[in-house]
């Protein structure tokens, strides 16, 4: 009945997320036993950052996008193409980050950010239509870690894009730490 075609929208969508986190973690996990091994000798620092990225947007996000769907209990046939719109961006930034291209890295990355802005807001959106203090733990904790994914993304996002326009990072004497850090830092798990 129309009862389970919603259900199904909303565990479509939810599997589409988890259908591209897999593929990502795998090419971390090879990457990542090449570089452990030496196999290939040391690898280059696009390699390695392709290995840093695939496995957080790639896997760990498209997750998260998934687990978001589902705890919200979202529904419509919207809802599972952009999760496939943002698995192909996903793929393509990852692999920009691999091939080296400054410019292909600002193009993806700033298509990144739009998606990852996209599903902060959508989660945010869910979260106060429920009423954000009435949600339980696992939803608003699903809600702030999207904040801090968008934190980073758009500290990350910019780095790379400025260059590649020919513009430079404007001066500091006290400039922001570096983006790892940055993360570890809004990390609830650093001290």
């Amino acid at each position: 009945g129309g009862g389970g075609r919603g259900r199904w929208s909303r565990d479509g969508a939810a599997h589409r997320g988890f259908q591209f986190g897999p593929g990502s973690l795998e090419l971390t996990a090879l990457l990542g036993l090449a570089n452990a091994t030496r196999l290939y000798g040391a690898l280059s620092q696009d390699t390695l950052l392709t290995h840093l990225h695939s496995g957080t947007l790639g896997g760990i996000t498209m997750g998260v996008i998934g687990v978001t769907i589902w705890l919200f209990a979202g529904t419509g046939g919207n809802l599972t193409r952009n999760v496939g719109i943002t698995g192909l961006i996903t793929a393509l930034y990852v692999l920009a980050f691999w091939s080296g291209n400054f410019p292909a890295r600002a193009i993806t990355g700033t298509l990144e950010l739009l998606a990852i802005l996209y599903w902060w807001l959508w989660a945010f959106s869910a979260s106060l239509r429920e009423g954000f203090g009435h949600i339980d733990v696992p939803r608003r904790s699903l809600v702030l870690g999207l904040t801090i994914l968008s934190l980073g993304a758009i500290d990350g996002v910019p780095i790379p894009t400025l260059p590649a326009l020919g513009l430079a990072l404007p001066a500091s004497p006290h400039p922001p730490p570096p983006h790892p850090p940055a993360h570890v830092r809004l990390s609830p798990f650093s001290a």
